[in-house]
């Protein structure tokens, strides 16, 4: 996530599951790009409820399920190849300019201890 306010002894982070999260990711391997965003408004502890979505990829760009999503590092918010979660399910939009695909985190946020800070 993304740190979204600084307190002396410690830090509110924005996580990619929020709605209010907007990031540049590519898929592995085809290197199609789109915007992932947060679905939850809530954090739950079960890892199904931790889905986000890419939006804004073009219809012609090879989507697979279990494809790899990574951080682009265009929209210098995080750095080229974070692994951001797999390609859940593939769903074209009605005008079929655009494909949207649903990515389940790599993240396991019930089991996270420890965070590591980018600066940049």
């Amino acid at each position: 996530g993304i740190i979204s306010k600084v307190f002396p002894k410690s830090a509110k982070v924005m996580p990619l599951i929020s709605p209010n999260s907007a990031v540049d990711v590519e898929l592995n391997g085809s290197g199609a790009r789109g915007i992932l965003k947060g679905k939850q408004d809530q954090l739950y502890l079960h890892r199904s409820h931790w889905v986000t979505r890419i939006e804004y990829l073009g219809n012609a760009e090879k989507v697979e399920l279990g494809d790899l999503v990574s951080s682009s590092g265009l929209d210098k918010a995080y750095p080229r190849g974070l692994v951001i979660g797999k390609i859940q399910n593939i769903q074209k939009d009605e005008k079929g300019l655009f494909v949207s695909a649903d990515v389940l985190p790599e993240v396991d946020f019930a089991k996270l201890r420890e965070v590591a800070v980018i600066i940049q």
